[in-house]
């Protein structure tokens, strides 16, 4: 292999190099005990943040599946082929912790330092210890992060940097077998990493100082694994034409200037309007201990040092155009037509920015502490800042506890359900996918690989081949709990009583039945409502249409009567005996 120090062949000017740059800043440790206090005072909440609907998805395929199914190219969830960061991350964390939430968050967090230390490490070498320390904390600070630390299945997002951050190390020190294999485990975590290519072009260019044939000659073997590999991939290539069937992302998806003006507003903080539901100062105080790490760990950092003058950051030549570059190729995913705007999606492209940005800003400590903090106290600001986007700290939380409501009360009420019994659901939060892959959360819950879920407007009865099971029915409610709108018999004055919105339930459940072609159980739901409103003309009329339905033309024309004949009735509802029997010679002069 080529040497890693002093001139090599292809390299062009003088000065020093990657390997045998002056290693400046803060100790690899001090940065991991830096790192270490910041997640867990800026995300030590999300240790109890429950799954949400994409977890319990691949822990449904996964949680009793042979490993083989980790690296099957079927049945992808949303069309993306992650089996290293998702299938295989997600098979073994359940069987080492369950479904215990806050061992798979930790496990996160230690990615997430890991990814912080491999950074500093190298943008040491590239940009010097105290530029390099002053970008670590910048992006600590990032409200970007919610979406890898918050959420459990974000952890694909880290495994990308993960690997991207070992691959730049490799392919700096020309191990390209190493390299090899590490970027693809970052191909293998997520798409994005492709982008790897480009910035280890960038960096054969800007720090190797080598002519550009010599550094394409360089990538082609990254260029090659990474081709293999879409080649491989079974929906990547379709997703450069557009959204592909079921996937709503593209309807965030925002136009090339309005991406490039969200990525630069999003390195400090500010893609969203701070806005918190508590208010500044409550948010402020909430977030005030992790504020305060991270810009003391700028500040001492930054400060002077008797054996350096103030101000020399000791950085390579080309180490701002690496950064540069870096930002520019990490972006570029941003604007692939199927997917919508989500900051944490520019966190590869920040992570070059910032060692731009702290470059610059390590020359003036005093600045560069100010911009850390202002950054780090914009970040509770948002967090707290009511969002509609999934990838929020605020979007997440409020899923998380909607959820873990719905799951405990779920079973108070059925501790246990009997197998391929369905659920049916109305009324749910907008965004907790609850019903998320047939009801995926349900299986999780009650480790029964038979049980489904959909919403009350997808009400279908059961073939032949599924006559077996039963059926439930719930309504959401706004104390976070179930409501069981019972089908069939029940105590009617008992369940009114305990339910104010029991006729709504059951005139919309006899609706979704009726819809959905069951008229005999629409019939038994429209028989109680008619018992429990016997004025209500509109009742009688629609059981004598459910009977209708089910062929039964006697008690058809003895409802069709009984509405006809109750007080108030409409003047449909009164010319419906004679508009029945007009019906029924039509179809009977039919051949």
């Amino acid at each position: 292999m080529a040497g890693r120090a002093g001139a090599a062949p292809g390299r062009f000017g003088s000065g020093p190099s990657f390997a045998s740059a002056t290693l400046t800043g803060p100790p690899a440790w001090w940065v991991v005990l830096a790192m270490a206090l910041a997640v867990v005072l800026q995300y030590g909440g999300a240790l109890h943040q429950a799954f949400l609907g994409d977890d319990y998805a691949v822990l449904d395929k996964v949680g009793n599946a042979p490993l083989s199914v980790v690296w099957s190219r079927g049945h992808l969830f949303s069309y993306w082929y992650r089996p290293w960061s998702r299938e295989l991350h997600y098979w073994v964390l359940a069987r080492v912790f369950g479904a215990h939430e806050p061992a798979w968050h930790v496990v996160s967090f230690a990615l997430w330092i890991a990814v912080m230390v491999l950074f500093y490490t190298l943008a040491r070498r590239l940009a010097g210890g105290r530029a390099a320390a002053l970008a670590c904390a910048g992006i600590a600070a990032l409200a970007a992060w919610s979406g890898a630390l918050v959420w459990v299945a974000g952890v694909q997002e880290l495994w990308l940097l993960l690997w991207a951050m070992v691959f730049l190390h490799l392919f700096a020190r020309r191990w390209t077998l190493p390299a090899l294999a590490a970027l693809g485990l970052a191909l293998l975590s997520k798409e994005t990493a492709a982008v790897l290519v480009g910035v280890a072009f960038v960096w054969a260019l800007a720090i190797d100082r080598q002519r550009a044939a010599i550094a394409l000659g360089r990538i082609v073997p990254f260029a090659a694994l990474a081709g293999a590999w879409a080649a491989i991939h079974p929906w990547l290539l379709r997703r450069f034409h557009g959204p592909l069937p079921g996937n709503t992302e593209q309807a965030s998806h925002l136009g090339p200037l309005a991406v490039a003006a969200r990525f630069a507003l999003s390195l400090v903080n500010l893609d969203e309007r701070p806005a918190p539901e508590g208010g500044v100062m409550h948010a402020l105080l909430g977030g005030l201990a992790g504020i305060l790490v991270l810009a003391l760990f700028a500040a001492i950092a930054l400060a002077p040092r008797a054996s350096r003058r103030r101000g020399d950051v000791e950085s390579l030549p080309g180490a701002r155009t690496l950064g540069l570059g870096w930002a520019l190729c990490g972006a570029v995913p941003l604007l692939v037509p199927s997917i919508g705007w989500h900051a944490y999606y520019g966190l590869f492209a920040a992570f070059g920015a910032w060692m731009v940005i702290a470059s610059v800003l390590a020359r003036v400590p005093a600045l560069a502490v100010a911009v850390v903090l202002a950054v780090a106290a914009l970040r509770p600001l948002r967090a707290a800042t009511p969002s509609w986007d999934w990838s929020s700290t605020a979007y997440q939380a409020r899923a998380s506890t909607y959820l873990g409501a719905l799951r405990d009360s779920l079973r108070a009420r059925h501790p246990t359900l009997a197998p391929r019994t369905r659920l049916f659901v109305t009324q749910v939060p907008e965004g907790i996918r609850l019903v998320s892959a047939d009801g995926a959360a349900l299986r999780v819950w009650y480790g029964d690989s038979t049980l489904r879920a959909a919403y009350l407007s997808q009400y279908q009865p059961r073939g032949v081949a599924d006559s077996t099971g039963r059926d439930l029915f719930f309504r959401f409610d706004t104390t976070g709990a179930w409501i069981e709108i019972v089908h069939g018999n029940e105590d009617v004055a008992a369940a009114r009583l305990a339910d104010p919105a029991w006729e709504e339930d059951h005139r919309d459940l006899a609706l979704a039945l009726g819809r959905g072609g069951d008229w005999g159980g629409a019939a038994a739901e429209v028989a109680k409502l008619v018992a429990a409103f016997p004025d209500r003309f509109e009742y009688a009329l629609n059981l004598a249409r459910c009977y209708e339905g089910m062929g039964d033309e006697i008690l058809a024309r003895k409802w069709y009567a009984k509405a006809a004949a109750t007080p108030g009735a409409s003047p449909a509802a009164k010319a419906a005996p004679l508009a029945y029997e007009a019906r029924l010679r039509e179809r009977r002069a039919q051949p």
